[in-house]
């Protein structure tokens, strides 16, 4: 299968790297109060495979271009309006909209990357895109983008939120959210 596999047909533009059943996660709806964090082993697997860190995550970003049938923007203003309501604690402004935005905007893609690869596997989410949202989540300099810390203690959570609905396209954001606050 090489280093970029499928286990069932997909589009050719989608492939992830080949990855057990046991490397797989178990996929849920994500609290705000839980902070993903890479999955080290099949990191190392890939590097030693002879992929860049960043591949996943560059071809993730990519695919907006070949994507023109998923509305991201409508997509992560729903959910970003439902962060604000569901997040009382946090103030929202400007910043931390477009932040969230961006950040739900990159988990919607890497939900229908995966979707779209052929290795989607219920119940389960794949390692390597697990990783892409965690390198993503990392590359994120809140000091810079003037968040306040409760503004940017959820930027662990709204790319798995975006990922969430990239998987459920047809779930209603409520429902999507229902650990929020979990």
């Amino acid at each position: 299968m090489g280093l970029f596999g499928r286990s069932t047909p997909g589009d050719s533009r989608y492939g992830l790297p080949t990855a057990s059943n046991r490397e797989y996660y178990k996929y849920g709806h994500i609290s705000r109060n839980e902070y993903p964090m890479m999955n080290m082993a099949f990191f190392e697997k890939t590097l030693q495979q002879g992929l860049p860190p960043d591949s996943v995550l560059r071809s993730v970003l990519a695919s907006e271009e070949w994507a023109p049938d998923v509305d991201l923007a409508a997509g992560s203003r729903v959910l970003v309006d439902e962060v604000f309501r569901r997040s009382p604690d946090v103030p929202e402004n400007e910043k931390a909209r477009a932040a969230y935005e961006m950040d739900c905007r990159v988990g919607i893609l890497a939900g229908v990357y995966e979707r779209r690869s052929g290795q989607r596997k219920r119940g389960l989410r794949h390692p390597a895109i697990w990783n892409a949202l965690s390198m993503y989540i990392k590359q994120q300099d809140d000091g810079a983008s003037l968040l306040t810390e409760p503004q940017a203690g959820l930027r662990f959570a709204t790319p798995h939120l975006g990922y969430t609905l990239g998987i459920e396209p047809a779930a209603a954001p409520s429902a999507l959210m229902s650990r929020w606050n979990a």
